[in-house]
């Protein structure tokens, strides 16, 4: 990871993380648009150790998080716009050996480019610990369905 990090380094992932923040700082001092500036700069921290941190949806940690219309539709137009060009870019960074870790980093930013309102940056181990909630709720309820069917079948109701 550390070799992957200094290869991001290299071809001036930095620059684009500082770029990023700077627009979001800008971003947070107007109040319409003061959401995206914040997914920006969260943005931006991913991307200055993107092989050590996360992006993930807020709902993800609050189940009672609205998001925001209005700066989801004002966003719109310059998401597709990024998500195009950060498309562009990991299939150019594809074709190099040493621009695969790059690519990789774009791929997992796609979603974050589109929509940055929704997302929080975190360590990888919050990550896993929430996907691994999610598998035990979602075995949770496999095991309940199957024992209903079991007791439909038992007693001939299926």
């Amino acid at each position: 990871m550390v070799l992957c990090t200094i290869i991001w380094y290299m071809f001036g992932g930095f620059v684009f993380a500082g770029l990023i923040f700077l627009a979001g700082k800008i971003l947070s001092k107007i109040s319409i648009t003061a959401q995206i500036g914040h997914g920006l700069i969260q943005f931006s921290k991913f991307l200055f150790t993107p092989f050590h941190l996360a992006m993930i949806s807020k709902k993800d940690l609050d189940e009672n998080y609205k998001s925001s219309l209005i700066a989801r539709i004002i966003y719109f137009p310059f998401g597709l716009f990024f998500t195009f060009m950060l498309a562009f870019y990991m299939i150019m960074f594809c074709t190099l050996v040493i621009g695969i870790p790059l690519s990789i980093i774009l791929a997992k930013s796609l979603s974050t480019a589109f929509n940055p309102t929704d997302k929080i940056c975190v360590s990888i181990a919050v990550r896993n610990e929430l996907l691994e909630q999610k598998t035990g709720e979602s075995i949770r309820k496999a095991k309940e369905e199957l024992s209903e069917l079991k007791k439909q079948i038992l007693s001939g109701n299926f």
